[in-house]
């Protein structure tokens, strides 16, 4: 069964941040999507009182994958009052397109609890 969760191992954090090719830092975290404890994709960021930054998503080509961990983020983000998301240039730009995580010409996320009650009925 595939599940995703916060990761809290700042051992399998800073493992992530290398096969992202990002230099590990104490703000990061992580969503990890796992099936059967393997690590089958992940999602890094920074969060700030001001909003998020997502810094790598690793779905392995996976869509539905990649919105599923980015959905986690934004959830749980949105469910502490955080709002804004940024994404990194690294964040393929053409699924944040895909899952209408951005819309032309944007390059933000201004409320992700306003794009996750958006979203509810959307058919990706």
């Amino acid at each position: 069964m595939l599940t995703i969760t916060q990761a809290d191992n700042r051992t399998e954090i800073q493992d992530l941040c290398a096969r992202a090719g990002i230099p590990q830092s104490d703000k990061l975290q992580c969503f990890a999507a796992r099936s059967r404890g393997e690590v089958l994709g992940f999602c890094l960021y920074e969060e700030e009182p001001a909003g998020i930054r997502i810094l790598a998503v690793d779905a392995g080509g996976d869509g539905p994958l990649f919105d599923g961990l980015l959905r986690a983020v934004f959830w749980s983000a949105s469910q502490r009052g955080i709002e804004p998301a940024e994404f990194a240039p690294s964040v393929d730009r053409t699924l944040l397109r895909q899952y209408r995580f951005l819309t032309d010409g944007t390059e933000n996320v201004e409320s992700m609890s306003e794009f996750l009650e958006q979203c509810k009925n959307c058919k990706n």
